[in-house]
C-alpha cells in the first residue's frame, strides 16, 4: 500500500490497543497506484470505502483508516460532522457512516481509535459554539446507523466520548441513542448514564 501522506495523531490511546497502529487522514480520491483489493474479506466494506473515497463519494463525509506497523491497513471509518447556527442554539451533527475493522485486527481496541477523528471534529465545533462571549444553548445530535458488524457497540463508545466532551461545558445537551444529557456548569461527575437515561436535567 502506498502512504497517502495524511496523518493524523491519536489523542487519547484506547488502554487495550497496540502502540503500532496509527490513523490516517482524512483521506484523499483514491490514487490509481493503490491498491484495489480494499478489505477483500467483506465485499461490503469494500465497496463502502472505495466508494468514500471516490470522486463521487458522499458529500462532506470524512474517511480515515488505521494500519498496523507494515503499512497494511486494518480499518476505517466514514463519518460526518456539521454544525447550524441561529440566534438561540448551535446543534452538532454526527454521524458515523459506515467502520470496519479487518476480522484479522479485531479485539484490539481499533474502533475506539477510528472514532478519535469524529471525537475531535465535535470537540472543535463545541469549542467554537461556547467560545468565550457565547452563551448560546449547544445541541449535540448523534445520529449513527452504521450498518457494519459491530455498530451497537461503536455507537455506545461514541455516545460515551461524546458524553465526555459535553460534561465539560456549561448549557450543551447530548441527543444519542444510547445517552441523552444536559450539562449544567460541570455538575455532572462519573461514569456516563445507563442506556436511556438522563441525567443532571
Amino acid at each position: 500500500m502506498n502512504s497517502t501522506g495524511h496523518f493524523a495523531p491519536h489523542c487519547t490511546m484506547p488502554s487495550d490497543l497496540d502502540e503500532s497502529f496509527c490513523l490516517r487522514g482524512p483521506l484523499p480520491i483514491i490514487s490509481p497506484d493503490e491498491r484495489p483489493d480494499f478489505f477483500m474479506e467483506s465485499k461490503d466494506a469494500h465497496d463502502q470505502y472505495v466508494a468514500h473515497r471516490s470522486i463521487n463519494g458522499v458529500e462532506n463525509t470524512t474517511t480515515y483508516h488505521v494500519v498496523d506497523g507494515a503499512g497494511e491497513i486494518a480499518g476505517f471509518i466514514s463519518f460526518k460532522v456539521a454544525r447550524e447556527d441561529s440566534k438561540a442554539s448551535t446543534r452538532i451533527y454526527n454521524s458515523v457512516e459506515y467502520i470496519y475493522v479487518m476480522r484479522k485486527f479485531r479485539t484490539r481496541g481499533l474502533s475506539k481509535l477510528l472514532l478519535e477523528p469524529l471525537l475531535r471534529d465535535v470537540h472543535v465545533a463545541l469549542r467554537q459554539a461556547t467560545g468565550v462571549g457565547r452563551k448560546l444553548f449547544v445541541r449535540i445530535y448523534s445520529a449513527s446507523h452504521p450498518e457494519s458488524g459491530g455498530g451497537n457497540r461503536v455507537i455506545r463508545a461514541l455516545e460515551e466520548g461524546l458524553w465526555g466532551l459535553a460534561q465539560r461545558y456549561r448549557r450543551v445537551e447530548l441527543i444519542g441513542r444510547h445517552i441523552q444529557h444536559v450539562a449544567k456548569a460541570r455538575q455532572c461527575f462519573g461514569k456516563p448514564p445507563a442506556c436511556g437515561t438522563t441525567v443532571c436535567g
